[in-house]
């Protein structure tokens, strides 16, 4: 007991300092980077109220429910800043590398696991990218990282953890559900965390109950769902070499394709973490599932370090093992299911997927390279990996501040400083039409600013926010003649057109774009074309007579 006192502190800091470097990686530059299309969605869906609210969101399949009802309360506080835009991701990630944190000194009773396992959540570019952006992901890998806790809690045997058991289940149904409300790829948690309990030898009924009620929460989801359908996935490309290998740079925070420049270091950097990884799990494999009594003794009891001895060190060993099942089955089987999901034709975009496993991945990779002492040599090597996969991790992610992968910023400023009068706007798909009018409305009354080009496509007046989702529309030449009627000049801003390589539907709509730059070249007759950007490019064409 005399040692609890003095090293309760060191275990909060264990999990407070992978925190606090999250946030300030996320706040770098957070102001400063483009929007892109789908943080345009998020403007255009929680700017709205009342019902048009609640039309955004059923129109987006109810993707994200609960971050645009967030996000709407935010923009309310502090207005539809960038950084307000950004704020509830930020917190996100900051709060994911601290429950990282929390869940290795559950699991494995060691500070230094701990720290190691919240910085490589801190210091992970796709985590980073999305804690700086105006979507739902990082907050959906909060909240089901979150379950994983609670889980754990929920798991613990005895007398004395009933009351944790119980507020255990109360917080996993609330973690759980949540993290589908913010996306519905959360689901893929949910098998390894079935298996987890059935491996641990805690009875499952608890659990099904759980999951039973998180069923029925879910049903209104379940139902916008279904109403939208997956069509709104049809640029997802087919299982292939290459989207199994963007998911695999993401997955160990070597990159994040296309955000993210790929250099040879993506690729050593790849290699050499996934070979650690199948290092970790093949140790865990050997030690045997069966060791749950070494899971689930809470936090305070990780700080201890003053034994020494070879009885410590088997402990470790044993706690590696059984703790070292958490972050196998939570890294293995979302990523096995969302593979074969994929291979029978099912829309995911697995890269993206990924994220949900860059915890477990931390969690495995500090607790073999920081956790079993053994040798003196040993723990320097270990020490000495650990170092180098932080740095391989800094060094993907330092080049990404002050890029933009898709500047709808500068396109904006662009657009409107070659502006003049009888000029208009189309976008293709209208979706590029949220971006550009969130710089526009930023840019009204500054001194000296053109009056925008006039919209056409889609023709409703700036002064209208209004969500445009996959709205691919190209009209009729009757209709064309009609809306750039009065047009001395036409503006079109395409981006994520389609692809000329990518499914049916993503074909289809590539073909509709170059009829519209066919029938305004065959309008105008002279035409140019500048690229912006490199994840996405946005095409600016200007046709003129």
């Amino acid at each position: 007991m005399s040692q609890r006192p003095a090293t309760a502190p060191l275990s909060w800091l264990a999990v407070l300092a992978p925190a606090a470097v999250a946030a300030a990686l996320c706040a770098v530059g957070i102001a400063s980077r483009s929007l892109w299309l789908d943080e345009g969605a998020s403007v255009a869906i929680a700017s709205q109220h009342g019902a048009a609210l609640w039309r955004g969101i059923a129109h987006d399949g109810g993707n994200m429910l609960v971050f645009y009802l967030a996000l709407h309360e935010v923009f309310a506080l502090f207005g539809e800043g960038t950084v307000a835009l950004r704020l509830l991701s930020l917190l996100g990630q900051a709060a994911t590398a601290g429950l990282v944190a929390w869940l290795a000194l559950s699991l494995f009773r060691s500070r230094r696991v701990a720290l190691g396992a919240g910085l490589l959540v801190a210091v992970s570019v796709p985590l980073v990218f999305w804690g700086q952006d105006g979507r739902g992901y990082a907050l959906m890998v909060t909240f089901a990282t979150a379950s994983f806790v609670a889980l754990l809690a929920m798991a613990g045997g005895g007398s004395e953890g009933r009351g944790r058991g119980r507020a255990g289940w109360i917080v996993y149904v609330v973690c759980l559900t949540l993290a589908l409300y913010l996306g519905f790829d959360a689901a893929l948690v949910v098998p390894a965390q079935l298996l987890l309990v059935v491996l641990w030898r805690r009875p499952l009924r608890p659990v099904i109950t759980a999951l039973g009620l998180v069923v029925l929460l879910c049903v209104p989801l379940a139902v916008l769902a279904l109403e939208r359908g997956s069509g709104q996935l049809f640029w997802v490309p087919p299982l292939s070499g290459s989207t199994l290998g963007q998911a695999l740079v993401t997955l160990v925070s070597s990159g994040l394709p296309p955000n993210v420049h790929t250099t040879l270091l993506t690729g050593f950097s790849a290699a050499f973490i996934t070979g650690l990884a199948l290092v970790g799990l093949v140790k865990v494999a050997r030690g045997g599932a069966t060791r749950g009594d070494a899971v689930g003794g809470g936090a305070s009891g990780g700080a201890s370090g003053g034994a020494s001895g070879g009885a410590v060190g088997e402990r470790e060993t044993e706690r590696f093992e059984a703790g070292g099942l958490v972050p196998a089955l939570w890294l293995g089987v979302p990523m096995l299911l969302a593979v074969l999901a994929a291979a029978v034709g099912e829309p995911l975009e697995l890269a993206r997927i990924t994220i949900l496993s860059i915890p477990a991945l931390a969690l495995l990779l500090a607790a073999m390279m920081l956790g079993p002492r053994g040798s003196p040599r040993a723990r320097g090597v270990g020490a000495g990996a650990f170092l180098l996969v932080l740095a391989f991790r800094v060094a993907v992610l330092v080049p990404y501040y002050g890029e933009h992968p898709e500047p709808w910023s500068t396109v904006s400023a662009r657009v409107l400083a070659a502006a003049r009068a009888g000029d208009c706007v189309a976008f293709y798909p209208q979706d590029g039409r949220m971006p550009f009018d969130y710089y526009v409305r930023r840019a009204t009354g500054s001194a000296g600013r053109a009056a925008p080009p006039r919209p056409i496509l889609p023709a409703a007046p700036w002064s209208a926010t209004t969500p445009y989702v996959e709205a691919y529309r190209v009209p009729a030449l009757t209709a064309l003649t009609r809306l750039t009627a009065g047009c001395e000049r036409v503006w079109l801003i395409a981006s994520h057109q389609g692809q000329a390589q990518g499914p049916a539907r993503s074909r289809a709509n590539l073909a509709g774009y170059e009829r519209l730059q066919a029938e305004l070249r065959a309008r105008y007759g002279s035409s140019s074309v500048a690229r912006y950007g490199y994840a996405a490019a946005i095409e600016v064409g200007l046709y003129t007579h």
